[in-house]
């Protein structure tokens, strides 16, 4: 009966990944969904060049929604792993939105109980990039998305004024391993 139990969540685990677009379930420290993705709108108002830190936005972390709609709930979530960061600007279309005024772009996670960490970044922003691939720093966010809430901020250095205010869209893409 267990192993007839565990068959059927496999089936609606593997049948999740196919609709939802999974990349792949299977690695080999267990089950692993690939595929949830987390997206952040951060408004970067005028300011000056140098040093900057933008937007703390507060996201609610989804971790139960994650387990139910897999409908394993006797499963645990084992790790969360930051997988690829990207950051666009938001209406790229129209002339001057890009990331030159960006030298420098961190992203940071905190918590009010987890200090923060740089999870990605770009040392050196491409001119003329509408967006941008970050390399990823920290790729264990476990601990963060166990709290209700966490925080993402950019932070880094400016080369020049920002006039108008810029809307920056971060995409973070993650694997969750369960446990069963």
């Amino acid at each position: 009966m267990k192993a007839q139990k565990l068959t059927w969540v496999l089936s609606v685990i593997i049948a999740a990944g196919i609709f939802n677009g999974c990349d792949g379930l299977f690695d080999d420290s267990g089950l692993s969904i690939l595929s949830e993705y987390s997206e952040v709108v951060l408004t970067v108002p005028p300011t000056l060049a140098g040093q900057y830190t933008f937007s703390e936005d507060i996201l609610s972390s989804h971790v139960d929604s994650i387990i139910s709609r897999t409908n394993t709930s006797n499963s645990s979530i084992k790790s969360i792993d930051l997988i690829e960061a990207e950051a666009g600007i938001a209406g790229t279309g129209e002339p001057g939105t890009n990331f030159n005024a960006f030298k420098t772009v961190n992203l940071n996670i905190s918590t009010s109980n987890v200090p923060g960490m740089i999870i990605a970044k770009v040392s050196e922003v491409p001119k003329g990039a509408n967006t941008i691939s970050m390399d990823l720093q920290n790729e264990n966010v476990t601990q963060y998305f166990n709290e209700d809430v966490y925080y993402v901020t950019v932070s880094g250095l400016l080369n020049e004024d920002i006039k108008d205010p810029l809307n920056i869209i971060i995409r973070l893409r993650y694997r969750i391993n369960l446990e069963f």
